[in-house]
């Protein structure tokens, strides 16, 4: 195959990318899904999506899925009580990486109002959680990852609730492809 028909092909994929993740908003119950998962994506003001090697790629990105193998367990507090948890693994297959999360968000309770008061009438809770798998695949052309993560989505605020699917994919594309890649002993 030549380096243009390559290109071409790079090219065509990209814009189908592109094309696809064209972003729809959805309510306000969806903002929980924003907060960022992963200690080291945290620690890089959520830069996550093309340095997340380990289990928080099924977060990030879920195209670096299984380029490391591990677990990766956080709990952050936040403001007001409010509590994130996350429990990611991550493991390589060969040409495939296989990753599984968890993610629990609990804002503590709240105080509940019917009308503007000094006094609340009561409290009641906040919880959300998504449960999901992650299948990455090193493409056979020129070091390019393809992924994709599926989630479960539960939302619980005071008596109403909602369950739905997401579903995100990503590319990578590994600067030195394999069968360039050199070791020293």
């Amino acid at each position: 195959m030549s380096v243009r028909k390559l290109k071409k092909k790079i090219a065509l994929v990209m814009l189908g990318i592109l094309v696809l993740s064209i972003q729809s908003y959805a309510g306000p119950g969806t903002t929980w899904l924003e907060i960022g998962m992963g200690g080291r994506a945290a620690a890089l003001g959520e830069a996550g999506s093309a340095s997340s090697l380990g289990p928080s790629a099924t977060y990030w990105n879920p195209a670096l899925v299984g380029m490391q193998n591990g677990v990766e367990v956080m709990n952050a507090s936040w403001a007001l009580g409010t509590v994130s948890q996350f429990v990611s693994g991550s493991f390589n297959l060969g040409d495939f990486g296989l990753g599984a999360s968890i993610i629990h968000v609990d804002s503590g309770d709240l105080e509940q109002r019917d009308r503007p008061s000094t006094l609340p009438n009561g409290s009641f809770e906040a919880r959300q959680y998504a449960a999901g798998l992650s299948l990455a695949y090193e493409l056979p052309f020129y070091g390019i990852r393809a992924g994709v993560t599926s989630r479960y989505l539960s939302d619980k605020i005071y008596v109403y609730s909602a369950d739905g699917w997401s579903i995100d994919a990503g590319l990578f594309m590994v600067s030195v492809p394999k069968h360039k890649q050199s070791t020293v002993n």
